[in-house]
């Protein structure tokens, strides 16, 4: 965070108020990253097709120790 207040985007460093943060996962990594909502969209549209056809196995939760756990999916 800047100080201004506004946040930087990690992936161009555009400092916005619009910035907000996203977390994801890959291979059991954790990652997070501020961004614009015009990169959160990009980001959305390349992970689509792979989203669309991947099967949900349930949804992250954070504890109050800010370990991460994996919730079995329901559907």
């Amino acid at each position: 965070m800047s100080e201004q207040g506004a946040y930087s985007d990690d992936l161009t460093g555009t400092e916005s108020d619009e910035v907000s943060t996203h977390r994801f996962s890959l291979d059991g990594i954790a990652y997070e990253i501020d961004l614009t909502p015009e990169n959160y969209d990009k980001l959305e549209a390349a992970l689509r097709p792979f989203i669309e056809n991947g099967r949900k196995v349930g949804r992250v939760r954070r504890r109050a120790h800010e370990e991460l756990e994996v919730e079995p999916s329901s559907e």
